[in-house]
């Protein structure tokens, strides 16, 4: 606003400097002779052309039914101006000057009536009027709807337009009306008026420089003749004629300006023309793009429909014809155990039984691969979710395999490298199976070297990593060694199991919320590596493991242990410890001494310190890993920052315990690395009877809800002060329900808000949890109802 106040008064003192005001009354003159032009060309329009039948009955002011030019008005118009402007200017003499007025607008309506007369209604209309319904439709783009006099067919969109939206749309470059655009009108003059010969684009520049050319030059010339008349006033006859001249040579001098300008203007228009005609082809192809991806996609979908039946057929048939293919193979597999137990059957058919046997429990597992592909891919596998030890099960993974390993002339090790849980939740059946298809396949093509598994668990996330030295799998079988029935094609490796494995492995993955991938590579082996988030239950009836105290030795064979530690105090509480579970003991100052020692004799496992004087555990451990040592090493040290863990772990060891020293951790860590048996003094478990249901009650009823409102809400957000504040408060105002109140304010002092929580729901008879369970679990969650 203020730019504008500021550009007015700028031109009010520019014209007020010049003077021009004078002259005002000749240039309102001449615009009086083009208005009185137009309003003779349409008072003949009206009330001769149309009663007579020379032009259309009716109005019509859509720019969907009107051509860009119409001949009749304009060129009406222009013989007015001309022959008024002539008589204003004195060429026909002083009266008809006079009468100039006058004259545009007589010759204008008597030559519209004359063309009027000639075309006979040609050059009025575009295309005929439109048949349209009243409130039949509405318009297309702005939605609204309208009268029928309002409404055109537009073929751009296919549809009903209403004359705004027509008149302010730029993209459909008046499609609706051909050989009436101004282009068209365009290519019609200059086909009557220029040669032939001369090609199409340069007899439209050429109109269109003219035109414009003479626009300009006509609106130049009016502004030199005004500012002429103006200054002619004030000036003597005599000084007239110079004035004259020199405005004369300043319209030459100008014109050329104007050509050039004309020119500019011409081929600017053309480059628009161009870049509007690019991007209307380029918007049709796009919509003909999509209308061609609107028809894959129904394709697709159709295909999709069909791929669902033919799933679906195949699910249903799988279900019926495995029932049919194991009831026979129940029968061929118990037979064939049964002879081969026989002693009556010769050595050479006895191999050919055992070969029976084998292959029909293969056939057996194929058979349940198939079926747990087909209740996946169908979402009908169930997950048998309950609570279960992370490390036993770990830990009779490793008993299963690490014979079978040691059979091939491999090492097998085992590294948790993080503490466990004592339970964690998730379907353990499903977990044993991905991890002994893993496990199984790394034994199965490892030939020398061996195998590692390693467990981290983190924030209620475990992640195993099956890791194997065996060929490895090249980069461009990787992305399909999960698809069904897929075998790497390695050497030797090509006809080795059915392919479903690892297929099956990834699905049950997915399907329990977790990721299994793989890191390869040939020569050097491959990991697995398998994430899933197994959480820590609130309740769970997992059976704790037995203390130390009630460990009295193991089954099997005895197990020799070395321990490494520079402290002679510290070694001789390990062999106490350790003698008095079973184990033999070795000891070892340094680490050169056990490497030493380890030359000469056989151990089971190595027990190590890491700060030692002449060569830490690390290095001790990694010359050990070099020299080709399989058996489990435990890390041992009072350093335990997670880098001094890493360390370790780093080197090659297969665990690590911290100092002091916690005997029940250390009693299962032997467990895992070396697949023992304890044997306990504990009496076999007796049944126990239900504890009564109203063991602790703790009953709130008749205290106001509004108090326990009040309570709930403190405890929900932690509140503990408020919350003991508020108990001490009512406790003087129900004396009956102080047990209650007493044992609310020694939950508070503890911090178990869970509990409190659960109290103080909305429920009749609400009670503390039993604390027979809750001695299993931790007593900030919340027990499950």
């Amino acid at each position: 606003r203020i730019t504008w106040v500021v550009f007015n008064i700028a031109i009010a003192l520019l014209l007020m400097e010049l003077d021009v005001f004078e002259g005002l009354e000749h240039t309102l003159s001449l615009f009086s002779l083009i208005t009185l032009a137009w309003v003779g060309a349409l008072v003949a329009d009206l009330s001769v052309c149309k009663p007579l039948g020379w032009s259309p009955p009716g109005i019509e002011f859509k720019r969907a039914h009107l051509p860009d030019v119409n001949l009749v008005g304009l060129t009406s118009m222009i013989t007015a101006v001309i022959v008024s402007g002539m008589a204003h200017l004195g060429i026909f003499g002083p009266l008809a000057g006079a009468f100039s007025a006058l004259i545009a607008l007589i010759c204008s309506f008597a030559v519209t009536i004359g063309i009027a007369a000639l075309v006979r209604g040609r050059h009025y209309m575009a295309r005929p009027a439109s048949n349209i319904q009243h409130g039949s439709d509405s318009c297309c783009i702005c939605e609204n709807t309208f009268e029928p006099e309002d409404m055109a067919q537009c073929p751009v969109y296919a549809g009903t337009i209403c004359s705004l939206c027509c008149s302010l749309d730029s993209r459909c470059l008046d499609a609706c009306k051909p050989g009436h655009r101004l282009i068209d009108q365009l290519e019609t003059l200059a086909h009557r008026c220029l040669p032939g010969a001369w090609p199409i684009k340069i007899r439209l520049r050429i109109l269109r420089f003219l035109g414009i050319c003479t626009v300009i030059s006509a609106i130049v010339g009016l502004i030199l003749w005004t500012i002429y008349t103006q200054a002619s006033l004030s000036i003597p006859e005599a000084g007239a004629e110079p004035l004259k001249i020199s405005f004369m040579r300043l319209f030459w001098a100008l014109l050329v300006l104007s050509g050039f300008s004309a020119i500019w203007l011409t081929l600017s228009h053309e480059a628009n023309q161009l870049a509007h005609e690019e991007t209307a082809r380029q918007t049709q192809r796009l919509l003909d793009e999509i209308r061609r991806h609107q028809k894959t996609d129904g394709k697709l979908k159709q295909a999709q429909r069909q791929a669902d039946r033919a799933n679906q057929a195949k699910t249903r048939f799988v279900g019926g014809i495995s029932h049919e293919i194991r009831a026979p193979l129940h029968s061929i597999i118990g037979y064939a155990h049964l002879l081969v137990k026989a002693a009556d059957i010769p050595v050479h058919r006895r191999e050919y039984l055992e070969s029976i046997e084998h292959n029909g429990k293969y056939l057996s597992a194929l058979v349940d691969d198939i079926i747990d592909i087909s209740s996946i891919e169908s979402g009908k596998i169930t997950l048998q979710v309950g609570d279960f030890q992370l490390l036993t099960l770990v830990g009779q993974l490793a008993s299963d395999f690490r014979p079978r390993a040691r059979a091939k002339g491999l090492f097998f090790r085992l590294r948790i490298l993080d503490t466990l849980p004592e339970a964690s939740r998730g379907d353990e059946r499903r977990i044993r199976q991905i991890l002994i298809n893993l496990v199984s396949n790394a034994l199965k093509f490892t030939r020398t070297g061996g195998i590692e598994i390693t467990l981290r668990y983190r924030s209620s996330v475990a992640q195993f990593e099956v890791r194997d030295t065996g060929p490895g799998i090249p980069a461009h079988e990787q992305d399909n060694i999960f698809l069904p029935f897929y075998r790497a094609l390695s050497e030797g490796n090509a006809a080795l199991g059915s392919g479903l494995g690892l297929t099956i492995s990834k699905l049950l993955a997915q399907v329990m919320g977790g990721e299994l991938s793989l890191e390869s590579t040939v020569d050097d082996g491959s990991c697995f590596r398998l994430r899933l988030f197994l959480p820590q239950p609130f309740r769970h009836g997992v059976e704790a493991p037995a203390t130390s105290s009630k460990i009295t030795g193991y089954t099997g064979n005895p197990r020799r242990i070395m321990i490494v530690d520079d402290a002679p105090a510290h070694r001789q509480l390990l062999r106490a410890i350790l003698e008095s579970h079973g184990f033999h003991v070795t000891e070892a100052s340094s680490g050169l001494a056990c490497i030493n020692a380890v030359a000469t004799q056989t151990f089971d496992l190595i027990l190590i310190d890491w700060m030692m004087p002449d060569m830490r555990g690390d290095a001790a451990v990694s010359q050990l890993r070099r020299q080709g040592l399989g058996i489990p090493i435990i890390g041992h040290s009072a350093c335990v920052y997670p880098i001094d863990r890493a360390r370790m772990l780093d080197a090659g060891c297969d665990g690590f315990i911290a100092k002091p020293l916690n005997v029940d951790e250390l009693l299962d860590t032997l467990k895992v690395q070396l697949g023992l048996e304890w044997l306990s003094d504990e009496p076999p478990p007796q049944p126990q009877a239900a504890p009564p249901q109203d063991t602790h009650p703790i009953t709130l009823e008749g205290i106001s809800p509004e108090v326990i409102d009040l309570l709930r809400s403190q405890a929900e957000v932690g509140d503990i002060r408020a919350l003991r504040r508020e108990l001490d408060r009512i406790a003087p105002l129900y004396p009956a329900h102080q047990p209650a109140i007493d044992r609310l304010q020694e939950l508070a002092r503890e911090f178990q808000l869970r509990d409190l929580q659960w109290i103080l729901e909305e429920r009749p008879g609400n009670r503390e949890p039993d604390d027979h369970i809750l001695a299993h679990s931790d007593r900030n969650q919340r027990p499950q109802t």
